[in-house]
């Protein structure tokens, strides 16, 4: 028994793709950050708030995660987004 072959009439490929460029650059985008910001702060105060809860304060609690939460969100968004304020 002989091989079979299949005859074809195809060209070669002469197809290359065109050359790839980076991305231009994204613009600062306030809204998600500002998103990000009340998650993050807001997080923390939920935290808080419940520990003072288990503990026996939940006002304690409530006043220690807001004023703990401020200075974390800020440090996530600056996080986040430190590429864009240099």
């Amino acid at each position: 028994m002989g091989c079979h072959e299949v005859a074809t009439r195809s060209a070669p490929l002469r197809y290359a793709p065109p050359p790839m460029e980076p991305p231009a650059p994204r613009a600062f985008p306030p809204a998600e950050a500002g998103t990000l910001l009340i998650v993050a702060t807001s997080a923390v105060i939920g935290a808080a708030t419940l520990a003072g809860w288990a503990a026996g304060s939940a006002t304690g609690g409530l006043v220690v995660g807001a004023v703990a939460g401020v200075p974390v969100g800020i440090v996530a968004v600056y996080r986040r987004y430190r590429g864009f304020f240099r």
